[in-house]
């Protein structure tokens, strides 16, 4: 399968670019390895819908494709939360991109 192969290396470069993106030692650094991240969030989004569509039965895939969008949102919600508990501590930003990579 295509898809399941350019999932699987969109979410690797994803995972190392985020993780990368806590210990960047300059602000441009930072901004290249976030750009990857975003590119790579944003071409996963398209193909994991297209994949979530070929791979589930017809009668199931309006339900799927709504757990799909749904947990999309979730994560939304999860990585504001990690931004309202973590960063008006000393613990910053460094902290913030790690947790948002946690899921991973």
């Amino acid at each position: 399968m295509v898809e399941e192969k350019i999932m699987l290396i969109v979410y690797y470069i994803f995972t190392v670019a985020a993780g990368a993106s806590a210990f960047s030692w300059s602000y441009p650094v930072f901004l290249i390895l976030r750009g990857i991240a975003g590119f790579c969030i944003g071409a996963n989004y398209g193909v994991s819908i297209c994949y979530s569509a070929e791979m589930v039965p017809i009668t199931k895939r309006a339900f799927n494709l709504l757990l799909l969008d749904i947990l999309w949102c979730i994560g939304g919600v999860y990585i504001c939360f990690c931004a309202i508990f973590v960063m008006p501590y000393e613990w910053g930003w460094r902290y913030l991109i790690l947790l948002a990579a946690l899921p991973c």
